[in-house]
């Protein structure tokens, strides 16, 4: 498991890859979730296979590419710090991996939207 901190401007948009390697079969199920505290109940927002996170390819060596997507309307509201995320993947129920987590640093930011009206 790799510890990776991502940073990025509130509101937004946040897209990564991810490539799982050596896997037989596409990914069952895949969650990207972002808490204020690891032990929290609540999620900031979190995204699934098929609402933000897609299969973008299969190479011919089988490897097997994902995108993750985070819409700036995720973001655009929450506080300047630090969160915590992890990607959780899984084949079946008896095979669940989380290959990175870290903390997600939401920094400030100087351009937004003018309000319609103004």
């Amino acid at each position: 498991m790799e510890y990776d901190n991502i940073y990025m401007n509130r509101g937004d948009t946040l897209d990564f890859k991810f490539d799982v390697i050596g896997a037989e079969a596409d990914l069952s199920s895949a969650f990207f979730s972002c808490k204020k505290d690891p032990n929290d109940d609540e999620y900031i927002f979190q995204k699934s296979l098929g609402d933000g996170i897609v299969k973008v390819s299969t190479a011919e060596d089988g490897t097997r590419t994902y995108s993750v997507t985070v819409d700036p309307s995720d973001t655009v509201d929450l506080e300047y710090k630090t969160y915590y995320y992890d990607l959780q993947i899984a084949f079946s129920e008896s095979q669940v991996y989380t290959p990175f987590k870290g903390l997600l640093k939401i920094d400030w930011d100087i351009t937004r939207p003018e309000e319609e009206g103004e």
